[in-house]
This record gives structure tokens, sequence and C-alpha cells, in this order.
């Protein structure tokens, strides 16, 4: 469950070996200038610090009951040093792991309607969801 702790919406969520840890739930500034959490109805706008290279790539993936890995093409693309996964499903959450091992229960949450930059460096991320969930992915360099 979210709370607020120092100001701050946060979630309680559990890495591998059960250990908790808080993570901050996504929030931004709406049009009335009032903080609002971000999801379907509120999309959080995305800025990329230094820009997008030329040649990264965007596309959609479908993540499922089975880890996929969270690329566009089939294999990652060379040099890229992010990987935006947004979650444009209204009410299944997906879940991204370091590795084919990843579950609903050991995966970092990105929630219905949300979305994560993951800065990345030779690994290949997966994602994992309860019901097969359409996501949007661009690998940036």
């Amino acid at each position: 469950m979210a709370q607020y702790r120092n100001g701050v919406l946060m979630q309680e969520v559990l890495l591998p070996g059960n250990v908790p840890v808080w993570i901050a739930v996504p929030q931004h500034q709406g049009i009335d200038g009032e903080q609002v959490q971000t999801g379907a109805n509120n999309p959080m706008p995305v800025t990329m610090a230094g820009g997008i290279g030329q040649g990264s790539l965007y596309g959609e993936k479908t993540v499922g009951a089975t880890a996929t890995a969270i690329r566009i093409g089939s294999s990652d693309l060379a040099g890229r040093q992010s990987v935006l996964i947004v979650n444009n499903d209204p009410e299944n959450d997906i879940f991204v792991g370091f590795d084919n091992a990843v579950t609903t229960a050991n995966g970092i949450p990105v929630y219905a309607g949300q979305e994560r930059l993951f800065k990345v460096s030779n690994i290949t991320l997966y994602a994992i969801a309860s019901t097969p969930t359409s996501v949007r992915v661009a690998e940036i360099k």
C-alpha cells in the first residue's frame, strides 16, 4: 500500500531475497499546478538529459506470463544507454528484471499507465505480467 513519507508518496516493494525497499510513486505537476499521481489519465512528461541519439529505436512489445526481452528487434540495440518502458495498459502492471528469471513477485513494477526509464550498460531487461499487456519501448542511444 502506498503512503506519504516525508511528503513523498511511497510504495513498498520487495527485491529478490524479500528485501523491502520504498520507491517513490511517480507524481508530476498537473496543468492546474497541483501534484497528481501519474497514471493512464495523467501521463508523466518524459525529459531526456542529453537528448536522444541518432539510431535510437522505439516500438510496441507484448508482455505476458513468460519473461520477455525488452528490446526492439531480435537483439539489444548496440550502444543503447537507456530503455524507456511505457505501460499504456489502464489496468495491468508489468514487472521488470535483469534476467529471464523475473517474476511478478520479484520484478520492479511498472504500474498500469506509468513508465520507467532504465539506464543500462550491456544488460538485457526482461518483463513479465499476469495478463498479456502491450507496452511501448524505446531503446535510446
